[in-house]
């Protein structure tokens, strides 16, 4: 029996809605298949742009970082490297410990030799490097290690956070695709049994939820990065659990935009900080140069004065020598005095000229002591001058000192040297004191001396007085003559001492003097080495201001995603 028209006509339209319900079946597994790989792909290479950037981001805030430490530790090094203070390394290099991120510090000589810490080497630990100068000259190095095991730690855990949102998406995805398969499959042997229309309007209420997260999708790839975009299904199916899997993906990639923009704006912070104190430190650096340069000031006035105090001691040596040598001369005129007594019994007028001529020179040898005893009074002057001198030098230096304690650890090469500056002060006051003795006893001298001298020429008139009788007591004249020997003996001999006397003033205000030239080519050092200290703090300044524009450049990476 030949079929129907109608039977035809309804094997061509089951063979129709086979084909059309099997092609709408094939039509909507791809563009699901399709759009889940799509949505997985545009996930994917946004996490790891994303993940580069941050480590980029983290790896330069690291290296910034550890050059600056590098740089820190160098500077503050210099001062006690170049006074060989070894306490005050080890104590920096321990100090830098207590840094986070630092695993080592190491203090170099010039030479290489490790004075301070112990290179801890390791896979995670990075080296970073930085010459210590002094005076323009490098004098050593010093190597701070920096663990970088935190940057991997983030690496790790990005890639991780990645991984587990892509492997959650892709699992959910595929279970989504293979559950809307089978009501595909399954719709389309129910095909047989409905209308055309039921499953047109089928095909629309699958395909539009369906368009939409594929237009959510595009916009995340091609768009301005909206995280806050949602999609708006309702549904409990399988696309609506899609759906509903693709907003928590939204959400949580909102999180980690939201954790990585909050990171790079501590890094910021402290990149500010970090400028502020190398700017607040530069500052201090400025008002210790000055006090350093004032100080030069009243040393160079001080040696000034010295010099002249040496000029005025000089001038009493040369007095004192011609002292000595009157004072001998004065004795061989008593020894050939003594030679001539014998012959006064034959020539007693030849006698009585001679006494009065010995007369005249114990009259001279009196005025040149008294002369001897003025410049004696003169150099009490002259010693009070260099007591002045160091008592100045000495204040000078305390208030060094008080200003090296306010500049903290940057002072402390300083305030050495204004330690030293003191000792030499307290020395020069010592040697004062010891030369105001020396003076007192030369004195004490030069009184005893213009006595004997008077007594001298009271004995020389008494004798002229008795030359009548000179021929009875020849020997008592005589004995007379031996005393006046024995005191211009002891008359040579003093001034003999106060020339020995004066010279060891003069070399010990020579000392005095070559003291006062080496303070002020130390401080002269201090000035170099506040200006090194000064370009070390704007290195410092320069680095922080390198970071804190590498962290403007993240925020505005990640100032594209709205979350």
């Amino acid at each position: 029996m030949s079929k129907s028209i109608v039977s035809k006509l309804g094997v061509l339209i089951a063979l129709s809605m086979i084909v059309l319900a099997g092609s709408l079946a094939f039509v909507a597994i791809k563009g699901v298949d399709r759009m889940s790989q799509s949505v997985e792909a545009v996930a994917e290479r946004m996490l790891n742009d994303d993940i580069k950037n941050k480590n980029e981001s983290d790896e330069r805030a690291a290296d910034g970082y550890g050059r600056a430490m590098s740089t820190y530790l160098a500077w503050i090094s210099a001062g006690p490297l170049w006074d060989f203070n070894d306490a005050a390394l080890n104590e920096y290099a321990e100090g830098m410990l207590s840094v986070p991120n630092v695993s080592y510090s190491v203090i170099y000589d010039d030479k290489g030799s490790p004075l301070a810490g112990e290179v801890k080497a390791g896979d995670s630990v990075k080296a970073f490097e930085a010459p210590i100068m002094h005076d323009g000259k490098r004098i050593g190095s010093v190597e701070v290690g920096l663990n970088i095991a935190y940057l991997e730690d983030l690496r790790l855990a990005s890639v991780a956070t990645k991984d587990q949102l892509i492997s959650s998406f892709s699992s959910e995805a595929a279970q989504t695709q293979s559950s809307i398969t089978g009501r595909i499959a399954f719709i389309a042997v129910a095909v047989f049994t409905g209308v055309l229309i039921l499953n047109v309007l089928l095909l629309l209420r699958v395909a539009s939820p369906l368009r939409k997260m594929t237009d959510v999708v595009r916009d995340l790839g091609e768009g301005e990065g909206d995280l806050t975009v949602r999609i708006g299904i309702s549904t409990t199916d399988e696309v609506g659990r899609l759906g509903s899997s693709m907003n928590q993906f939204m959400e949580k990639l909102s999180h980690l935009i939201e954790d990585v923009m909050a990171i790079a704006s501590r890094l910021g912070h402290d990149s500010e900080t970090l400028s502020d104190l190398s700017r607040s430190s530069k500052g201090s650096i400025d008002r210790v140069k000055e006090a350093v340069e004032e100080i030069v000031s009243l040393s160079e006035t001080n040696a000034a004065a010295v010099e002249e105090s040496n000029a005025g001691v000089e001038e009493m040596a040369a007095t004192a020598s011609s002292v000595a040598s009157a004072s001998e001369r004065g004795v061989s005129a008593s020894a050939k005095t003594f030679g001539f007594t014998k012959e006064v019994a034959k020539e007693m007028n030849d006698v009585v000229e001679e006494i009065n001529g010995v007369s005249l020179r114990s009259q001279k040898n009196r005025e040149r002591i008294s002369a001897l005893a003025g410049a004696v009074e003169s150099i009490t002057g002259f010693v009070g001058a260099i007591t002045g001198i160091a008592d100045q030098t000495n204040l000078l230096a305390l208030n060094a000192a008080i200003e090296a304690a306010r500049a903290g650890e940057a002072g402390r090469g300083f305030a050495v040297v204004a330690e030293e500056v003191r000792k030499l002060a307290e020395e020069s006051n010592k040697s004062a004191g010891e030369i105001s003795s020396l003076i007192e006893t030369l004195a004490s001298h030069a009184q005893d001396s213009i006595q004997g001298t008077v007594e001298e020429e009271k004995a020389l008139k008494l004798v002229v007085e008795r030359t009548g009788q000179l021929q009875n007591k020849l020997r008592s004249s005589m004995e007379e003559i031996r005393l006046v020997d024995g005191v211009m003996n002891e008359v040579s001999e003093l001034s003999t001492a106060q020339s020995m006397s004066s010279t060891e003033m003069a070399n010990a205000v020579d000392s005095i003097a070559q003291g006062t030239s080496d303070i002020v080519e130390r401080l002269g050092g201090i000035g170099s080495f506040t200006e090194e200290a000064q370009r070390a703090f704007e290195s410092v300044e320069s680095q922080s201001q390198i970071l804190l524009e590498g962290m403007e450049e993240m925020r505005r990476h990640l100032s594209q995603f709205k979350v």
